[in-house]
Parts: C-alpha cells; sequence; structure tokens
C-alpha cells in the first residue's frame, strides 16, 4: 500500500501499488474547493487560513509605533477631553511645554481654581510630562499646583497629535472590521447552502426612489460599496438604469452568467445599499431582482409575486409598462361622486 493525497493535501488515503505505478491519484472533493476559496479570501485580509484566526494587520509600521507612543503618554481622559474642549486643552498644554523648556523663568507654576474633571485633566497632562502635580484648598477654591524635576520633559507628540493618530487607527479598525465582516458574510453564505436547481438573482432593484433623484445621485452614493475588488470578485463594470415605478436596476457585466456566487455578493451589496440609500434619503427599499440576458427587462423581484414584466429604460427616455389586462379594462372612475374640497 502507498499513502497518496490530493493536490490541496486536505485528503488523505492508501492505494494500491499497482495503482500507484499506473499514476492513479486522489482528487480534490467538494470540501477541498470550498476551503480553497475561503483561503483566497481570508488571505485577500491578511487573516491567516480559513482554519485559524489571526489579526488583520492594516495599521501601518508608522501608524503602529506611533500609537505605542500615545498609549504611553496619554491616558484616553486626557484625549477625551481635548476632543471636547480643545481650546481649553490646549491652553494648559502650553504651560506645562514653556514650564518644562524652561520659558516661564519658574519651576512651578499654580493653576486658577477648576473643576474636578479639568484637575484631573491637569494632573493626568502633569503625568506625561513627568511633572509633579497635586490639588489644594478646599472646594469650590481647590486648584492644582504643579513643579518640574529634573525628569520633566515634553512628550513626542503633541495632544493633538495624538488625537489624529488616534482617529487614524480607529479609522483603520472600522476599515478591518467592515472588511471581515464582508468575507465571512460572503463565506457563509457561499457555502452554507447547496447549489439550487433555480436560476440565481443577477442583478438590484433599487425601489421607491425619491422624487428627483437622478442616476448620477444613486450611482455618486453607491460607488465605493462595490468597488471593492479583493472580496466582490463579480461585481464589476456595474451599470444603473432606470424602469417604471421609480425604481433603478443595478446590475454587473456578469450578469448573464446568473450564478450562485454573484447572487451571494448582489445579496451583501443589498444590506449595504438600502441603508446607504435610507441613510441618503434617495429611496426607501433595495432587493434582489432578475433581469433577462439583454438587460432590458426585469421579470422577477426577490419576495414579490411578479405578474408583469417591465421595460429597462435609460434616464433620458420614456418607458413601457405592461400592466394587466384587468388594470387595462378597468372602467374610469366616476368623479362627479366626490366631494372635491
Amino acid at each position: 500500500m502507498v499513502d497518496v493525497s490530493c493536490s490541496c493535501g486536505r485528503r488523505e488515503a492508501q492505494i494500491m501499488c499497482f495503482e500507484h505505478a499506473k499514476g492513479k491519484k486522489l482528487e480534490c472533493d467538494d470540501e477541498c474547493l470550498r476551503e480553497q476559496r475561503n483561503n483566497t479570501l481570508f488571505a485577500a485580509f491578511n487573516l491567516g487560513d480559513s482554519k485559524t484566526e489571526g489579526p488583520l494587520t492594516l495599521v501601518s509600521p508608522e501608524l503602529l509605533a506611533q500609537r505605542l507612543a500615545v498609549d504611553n503618554t496619554y491616558t484616553p481622559e486626557v484625549l477625551a477631553l481635548y476632543s471636547k474642549q480643545p481650546v481649553w486643552c490646549t491652553s494648559i498644554e502650553l504651560i506645562f511645554s514653556n514650564l518644562v523648556l524652561g520659558k516661564l523663568s519658574r519651576n512651578s507654576h499654580h493653576f486658577s481654581p477648576m473643576k474636578m474633571v479639568q484637575r484631573q485633566f491637569v494632573h493626568e497632562l502633569a503625568d506625561a510630562y513627568n511633572v509633579f502635580s497635586e490639588s489644594q484648598d478646599p472646594e469650590p477654591k481647590r486648584s492644582v499646583f504643579v513643579k518640574t524635576s529634573k525628569e520633566s520633559r515634553r512628550p513626542t507628540l503633541s495632544l493633538k497629535e495624538s488625537l489624529t493618530v488616534m482617529r487614524q487607527v480607529k479609522q483603520v479598525e472600522e476599515e478591518k472590521a467592515k472588511h471581515q465582516q464582508l468575507v465571512y458574510a460572503l463565506s457563509e453564505r457561499q457555502n452554507s447552502q447547496p447549489p439550487e436547481e433555480r436560476e440565481h438573482y443577477n442583478a438590484l432593484a433599487i425601489r421607491d426612489v425619491f422624487f428627483g433623484i437622478t442616476r448620477d445621485k444613486l450611482e455618486e452614493a453607491t460607488n465605493d460599496l462595490w468597488q471593492d475588488r479583493t472580496v466582490l470578485t463579480k461585481i464589476q463594470n456595474c451599470e444603473l438604469k432606470w424602469i417604471p415605478d421609480n425604481t433603478f436596476v443595478f446590475y454587473s457585466d456578469s450578469y448573464q452568467e446568473k450564478s450562485r456566487v454573484e447572487e451571494a455578493e448582489l445579496e451583501i451589496l443589498c444590506d449595504l445599499f438600502e441603508r446607504r440609500l435610507k441613510e441618503r434619503n434617495l429611496a426607501m427599499r433595495c432587493c434582489l431582482a432578475r433581469i433577462d440576458d439583454t438587460a432590458s427587462i426585469v421579470y422577477e423581484f426577490k419576495g414579490e409575486n411578479n405578474r408583469e414584466r417591465r421595460t429597462l429604460k435609460n434616464d433620458h427616455d420614456g418607458y413601457d409598462d405592461e400592466a394587466p389586462s384587468e388594470l387595462q379594462d378597468e372602467k374610469p372612475i366616476d368623479k362627479s361622486s366626490f366631494d372635491w374640497w
């Protein structure tokens, strides 16, 4: 018997020597393909592989070094107060800087009476400058006295620089969380269900668009959501078209394939689109849709019983809305039966 494995190394088995001599190989199965696809997604974001979890290292070495310097210098409370009261905090910082640099012609300073939260800021800023501090006098005239020593020195980063660093780190961490969410959601949706015989959705329908909203405004609001090539592999070179009933249709250049992968990516985008469109007061709904191979007919919206087909048109075109026959034959309403007031 000879030990053999598939090309990716996940499957292992034993086969007869004469079969091995004839070149028999162990083929990868569906689980192997699933892991390879997951590993590709995870590698795109430095998450290790699909079996392990690792940090997403999007923070540059320079930014990481600056963050460590901030963490070792200022407390979160100091930066929080500075973000709310930058003018007052900067004036206190300037006093400490001048005191340490010897510009005040003395080695101590007595601050005027202040509130407890401000005194706490002064004490913690004194620690950052390695300056002695103590509170003096009873309330309501309690104040802070500070005095320098040989070890006193200015921090490497100012409060303004430190706050900028922490905001950059926060932005990177938010992007990291967003990417991780996309990767995991896409991976789950691609792997959770077996292939179905049904035809997959190949477009998004932006519905109940507010009056006066144009295609340009919708593109401006949504372009950044679908242009992430590392996560959305099928959604590329997208287009928006207008159809009747205050609706636009969004689809990519691979819409004719009607693949399960594209549907999974569209489903992720659907949630992102709807949240963005509502936030900016552009439209009320977004759902999956099916369009024909000519990208001119929408024949199904997900979650609705579609009884008629709608013809896609550009913004400057008119439109054809094939109403059901029962609506076409309906008699006009007798306006004389209403009280118009």
